[in-house]
């Protein structure tokens, strides 16, 4: 498979919902290799009340491959198959 040269689609808001103690933003992604969905990105974003010195901040990515595994490529020697 070809290396995708611009991986950036339209972001879907999957949620988004204050409370009292926390903040939760949800938003699907796709990746696409010309007009082709390759992977389905989720990310998740909690950021929870912040201390006098500090805020925590958790992040989730999930990565679903459309119909065959992907290998992600980054710093040399450094892969990931999803």
């Amino acid at each position: 498979m070809e290396h995708a040269r611009n991986p950036v689609s339209i972001p879907t808001l999957a949620r988004a919902e204050t409370k009292p103690n926390t903040a939760v933003l949800g938003v699907e992604n796709g990746w696409f290799v010309g007009d082709k969905q390759v992977v389905r990105e989720t990310v998740w974003i909690k950021v929870h009340p912040a201390s006098s010195e500090s805020r925590t901040i958790d992040v989730e990515f999930t990565w679903t491959p459309a119909d065959q595994p992907i290998t992600l490529w980054g710093a040399e020697e450094k892969v990931m198959v999803v």
